[in-house]
């Protein structure tokens, strides 16, 4: 049992090392498991408290896990029974609420999954072993926090915004927003602060089962286990206040943020083909909205160009047509800025008069 325990400890160590590296992640999940085995068997070696916390560290880490399946599951149901072609503000509502609910759940599984790490060798420990477990809990939940709140969050959130805000929604913000995430990749990094922390405490509680304290000899004394119990306990209540402050202070937001609205920079009118004036563009996006009349039986169809000012490259374009008379109202959006640009109405055929609406994010 005592072998057991040694090896299960060896192998956390190695596990933990590798679990904030991308794909060699999953053998560090694989090693996990089978330390998580080892522990356990070897566990009534080191008393019934260890065994305990042992056994209860697994389930806990169990249920973390299949509580994230879910609320992925969630996320994606969310998405998948969108309307087809979906957008505005109350389509960007219900994606950012998905959103947050999905990052708030991850955000409690990865303090679980902290917390199960320390608990599973807390009773192996030294008071100088559970300091260490200690910092690993604590810089877990800081250094996930702080990815998610500085980085993750706000990201998405102006990515979903502006890619439902136009009709039909333009998902390039959101690929534009991937792109971004993945240059950030280094900061994942940063977990491995905490994986150093709990390799060390592994470390230690392995030297200590090799000999200083044998499973005859193993008695933490009673007042010395409660300080220290009472010790994580105080960490982890005070670090998921502070989470529960963020909440309410919006820090951490449980309800998306309002979407941007559009602002008018400039319309246009006419009656037949022709270029506009230049118009500006200050935000990181603009759209048309259009109003064409056609007072023949015959129909008509509309179509103008956008160009970057002063220059003949293209910055994509937009049209419509009608088979009876009367006014047509359109639009498109998924135009990028900031920039100067203008318009060319390259066809109005059958027109008898157009507007042209310029809109940006305000």
């Amino acid at each position: 049992m005592v072998d057991r325990t040694r090896a299960g400890l060896g192998l956390m160590a190695f596990a933990v090392l590798l679990s904030w590296i991308p794909i060699i992640e999953l053998v560090g999940f694989v090693l996990g498991a089978i330390a998580a085995i080892l522990l356990v068997l070897g566990a009534p070696a080191f008393g019934p408290r260890h065994g305990r916390l042992v056994w209860g560290a697994v389930i806990l880490f169990v249920g973390a896990e299949i509580t994230e399946f879910v609320l992925f599951g969630s996320f994606s149901a969310t998405i998948s029974n969108l309307p087809s072609g979906a957008s505005g503000p109350k389509t960007a509502a219900t994606v950012l609420a998905a959103f947050d609910t999905l990052i708030i759940g991850s955000l409690v599984v990865a303090s679980i999954v902290s917390v199960c790490f320390a608990l599973i060798a807390f009773e192996l420990e030294d008071p100088s072993g559970r300091v260490l477990l200690i910092g690993g809990v604590v810089t877990q939940i800081l250094v996930s926090v702080s990815l998610f709140v500085l980085v993750l969050n706000p990201l998405i959130h102006q990515a979903v915004a502006e890619a439902f805000a136009s009709s039909p929604p333009d998902m390039s913000p959101i690929v534009t927003a991937d792109a971004r995430l993945q240059s950030l990749s280094g900061l994942r990094l940063l977990n491995s602060i905490p994986a150093v922390f709990f390799v060390g405490a592994y470390a230690w509680a392995y030297h200590r089962a090799s000999g200083r304290a044998t499973p005859l000899t193993w008695s933490p004394s009673m007042p010395e286990s409660r300080a220290f119990l009472t010790a994580i306990v105080a960490v982890i209540v005070l670090v998921s206040a502070a989470e529960a402050a963020a909440l309410v202070s919006g820090v951490l937001p449980v309800a998306p943020s309002p979407p941007p609205s559009w602002q008018t920079v400039m319309s246009f009118f006419g009656d037949t083909t022709g270029t506009t004036e230049n118009f500006t563009i200050t935000g990181s996006s603009f759209q048309f909205q259009t109003e064409v009349t056609d007072n023949g039986p015959g129909g008509y169809s509309f179509y103008f160009k956008v160009y970057f000012s002063g220059t003949t490259v293209d910055a994509g374009g937009c049209g419509e047509g009608s088979s009876g008379p009367g006014t047509g109202m359109g639009g498109c959006g998924g135009f990028h800025g900031p920039g100067s640009f203008y318009i060319t109405v390259t066809d109005a055929t059958g027109v008898t008069s157009w507007k042209i609406t310029v809109e940006q994010l305000a």
